[in-house]
C-alpha cells in the first residue's frame, strides 16, 4: 500500500480514499543528487528503501507539476505528473514550516520533448476540429482557463502553418501553369512533325512518279502503282 515517506505525514492510499482527498504518490527520482535531497527532506531518523518509497502530492507546489493543458481544455480532471526537477518543499517539518527551495536544473530528455510536442499538436487539432459555439458556455469557461501565452503560441503556430500552406499552394499553381504551357508547346511540335512527315511523303512520291514517267507510259505506271 502506498504511503508518504515524509516523517510528519501520515497519509497513505487507504486513508486518503476515506477522506476523499485527491492525492497522488510519487516515486523517488533516479537521479542521485535529486534523490538525496528528497531523502533529506523526509526528515526521518530511520533508514528506508528509496526504491519503493514515495512522497505524496501535498508536499509539492502547483508549479512543480506539468500543466495538463488537454484536461483544462476538455474540462476533465488533470493528471498529476511531476516535472523532472521537482523537489518537495511544503509541510515537511513538525512545526509546519516549509523548506525554502533552490533552483536545480535538469535537462529534459528528448523523449519528454517529443511527447510534449505531440500533445500540443493533438491539442491544436482538437481546437481546429471542434471550434467553440456561442451556445456552449462550458467550453468557453474551459478555454478561458488557458494562459494567454499558451493560446497566443498556438495561434502563432496555426498562422505560420496556414501561411506555409498558402505559399506551397501558390508554388503548385505556378508549376501547374508551367506544365500546361510545356504540354501546349509539345502538342504544337508534334503537329508540325506530322505535317512535315506528310509533306515529305508527298514530295517523295511525286519525285518517284516523275522519274518513272521518263521510262514508262501511263498505262504501265498504273499497273506499277496498283502492285
Amino acid at each position: 500500500m502506498a504511503s508518504c515517506s515524509v516523517a510528519v505525514c501520515k497519509r497513505n492510499f487507504y486513508n486518503q480514499k476515506l477522506a476523499k482527498e485527491r492525492i497522488s504518490f510519487f516515486a523517488f527520482p533516479k537521479n542521485d543528487r535529486l534523490q538525496k535531497i528528497w531523502v533529506e527532506r523526509c526528515f526521518r531518523k530511520n533508514q528506508f528503501n528509496v526504491k519503493t518509497a514515495k512522497i505524496c502530492s501535498v508536499h509539492f507546489k502547483g508549479e512543480d507539476f506539468i500543466d495538463d493543458i488537454r484536461a483544462r481544455v476538455m474540462g476533465t480532471e488533470p493528471k498529476l505528473k511531476l516535472k523532472a526537477n521537482a523537489l518537495p518543499t511544503l509541510h515537511l517539518k513538525p512545526d509546519g514550516h516549509n523548506v525554502v527551495s533552490y533552483k536545480y536544473k535538469t535537462q529534459t530528455s528528448a523523449r519528454s520533448q517529443r511527447a510534449l510536442k505531440k500533445e500540443r499538436k493533438v491539442l491544436v487539432e482538437e481546437i481546429i476540429k471542434r471550434p467553440p459555439h456561442v451556445d456552449s458556455p462550458a467550453l468557453f469557461t474551459n478555454l478561458s482557463n488557458l494562459s494567454s501565452t499558451s493560446i497566443k503560441s498556438d495561434e502563432n503556430k496555426i498562422k505560420r502553418e496556414y501561411e506555409r500552406l498558402l505559399e506551397q499552394n501558390k508554388m503548385l499553381i505556378n508549376e501547374l501553369e508551367k506544365t500546361k504551357e510545356e504540354l501546349s508547346q509539345a502538342k504544337k511540335m508534334l503537329k508540325m512533325l506530322e505535317q512535315n512527315e506528310s509533306n515529305m511523303d508527298f514530295i517523295i512520291k511525286k519525285r518517284v512518279t516523275d522519274l518513272l514517267k521518263e521510262v514508262f507510259n501511263k498505262n504501265e505506271l498504273e499497273v506499277i502503282f496498283k502492285n
